[in-house]
């Protein structure tokens, strides 16, 4: 946790309030002074580097300006009570999915950019038969925030982003598939031996629910703990580009049963899971309730 010790001259206590209204902000305190107001809120790491941000930039508290127009103390705080870790673990993982939830479910440029360019990457890599091309996709598209948006969305019972969560969702699929097309009516390769693209769709259904029930729960842990750098491990082994990249590529090469069979990867990959992390976060917030 930590602590946000803002002191400001009174002109400026109007536009902060403002601002922790804004952010949802309602425990916080305040001493008045003659000329300057002292506000103390305690908040997770990740709301205390929004919240400064914000403050810096709507009350015009910048390096180099005078102490008289305000200035903000950032420190560690201990809370011993009522919060315990679990708790302040699913503060921080409400402000990452609810506050900043447009990071995980809008259909941004970037998002849109990274989703074509995963869908050409792994499209060539089908149709190049070359597998570091296919790691790449897997590495860049983006599809993993909004699985786990929608997962959440489910464990709290916020329909708002479960909505938001499946219409990005539906995007980045629509993406994929739009740009796979494209690449095997432009690059067609009718000596395409089908090697890679079969053994890719040709998997045990079983195996790969399994192992997409076991990456939901490590992506949803990751969400909770706040360790994003296992996010690129979690896509490389979920392969969630590639199938749909493959089903273009086998039903335009006139193999449906095997197209078919990668759509079914990738249904499988997402409903495994969608289903590991909301049992993982169903079970979080109970405990960190309890």
């Amino acid at each position: 946790m930590k602590q946000l010790i803002v002191i400001i001259p009174k002109k400026k206590s109007k536009k902060l309030l403002k601002l922790l209204k804004k952010q949802s902000i309602k425990k916080y305190f305040v001493d008045k002074a003659e000329a300057d107001d002292k506000y103390t809120i305690t908040l997770t790491e990740t709301q205390s580097k929004d919240l400064v941000k914000k403050i810096r930039s709507d009350l015009k508290i910048h390096a180099g300006k005078p102490s008289t127009q305000g200035y903000i103390v950032v420190s560690d705080a201990q809370v011993i009570a009522p919060y315990v870790y679990g708790k302040e673990l699913l503060v921080e993982l409400e402000h990452l999915i609810l506050t900043d939830v447009k990071d995980f479910v809008r259909a941004d440029r970037n998002f849109i950019l990274f989703l074509i360019t995963a869908g050409v990457i792994a499209s060539l890599g089908f149709l190049m038969e070359n597998l570091p091309l296919l790691l790449g996709a897997m590495i860049i598209g983006p599809i993993m925030p909004s699985i786990m948006a929608i997962a959440y969305g489910a464990a709290v019972l916020n329909k708002n982003i479960i909505l938001k969560g499946l219409k990005t969702l539906l995007i980045g699929i629509i993406l994929v598939l739009s740009s796979s097309i494209i690449l095997n009516l432009l690059f067609a390769n009718p000596d395409l031996s089908l090697e890679i693209q079969l053994a890719t769709a040709n998997s045990n259904v079983v195996v790969v629910l399994i192992i997409s029930l076991l990456l939901g729960l490590i992506a949803a842990a990751s969400f909770l703990t706040g360790k994003f750098e296992i996010q690129t491990g979690i896509a490389i082994s979920i392969t969630l580009i590639p199938p749909l990249a493959n089903f273009i590529t086998l039903l335009m090469n006139n193999e449906p049963f095997y197209a078919l069979s990668a759509l079914t990867s990738f249904a499988i990959n997402v409903a495994g899971m969608q289903t590991a992390a909301l049992i993982a976060f169903i079970y979080f917030k109970r405990k960190a309730k309890g």
